[in-house]
């Protein structure tokens, strides 16, 4: 905008529009503050009440339909809160390089470095208390039916394979449906001569003792006659 000057000294009318602007733009500033206030606050909220809601309808019994209960209901909406921070963290970072574009408005240096320096420091708290990142990824294993990060199916089978009347273990599969509650089914295949029956029962406690599965379902094969 063209300064004009009447003598020595700025005119009324163009400091009439500059503190018009100055006024509008700080208006502006408010209002989009205001809205990141409220929508940080409602992330928080709505993050907070689908982790309530995951805890309770985790908890509905099973039904003929889905046997497993509910428990795989809490990963989908945790999955579900993560997504939410993250599609809100893109929209700030979307309006701040906006903002960038934007160099002729005047911007307080420190307080926006205070600001900022704030923010990183409570999300890197965060990161490392909540381990978003780590959480995530977790769900997602979770979601592929993938082992528990901790499970040795190496360690299983050769422990199966050292009791005496076990020939062979074979159609391994271990997967978590939630956080904490891991299911396993197997063949094992095992002498002609063995009482099946007991082998079960002490197949099913050693699984259950020595790798913490909540769920064991074995199939027990017995050896064909020699």
């Amino acid at each position: 905008m063209e300064i004009k000057t009447c003598g020595e000294t700025t005119c009324e009318f163009y400091s009439a529009i500059t503190i018009s602007e100055d006024n509008e733009d700080r208006s502006m500033s408010r209002k989009k503050l205001a809205t990141v206030i409220i929508i940080c606050l409602n992330q928080n909220v709505a993050c907070f009440a689908i982790s309530m809601f995951a805890l309770y309808a985790s908890g509905w019994k099973p039904t003929p339909r889905r046997t497993f209960g509910y428990f795989r209901i809490e990963i989908l909406l945790n999955l579900v809160s993560i997504q939410i921070i993250w599609l809100l963290t893109g929209i700030l970072v979307y309006e701040a390089i906006k903002r960038l574009g934007h160099q002729n408005k005047e911007i307080k240096g420190p307080l926006m470095f205070g600001v900022a320096c704030f923010g990183v420091i409570v999300n890197l708290v965060m990161v490392f208390v909540l381990g978003t990142i780590s959480t995530t990824w977790k769900l997602l294993n979770i979601l592929m039916e993938t082992a528990p990060k901790d499970f040795d199916c190496t360690r299983l089978v050769e422990g199966l394979c050292d009791m005496d009347e076990v020939i062979a273990v074979h159609e391994l599969h271990v997967w978590a449906i939630t956080v904490g509650k891991v299911c396993l089914t197997c063949h094992v295949r095992l002498k002609h001569e063995a009482n099946t029956d007991a082998m079960l029962d002490k197949i099913i406690e050693h699984i259950k003792r020595e790798h913490k599965i909540s769920h064991v379902t074995v199939q027990v094969e017995r050896e064909q006659n020699p």
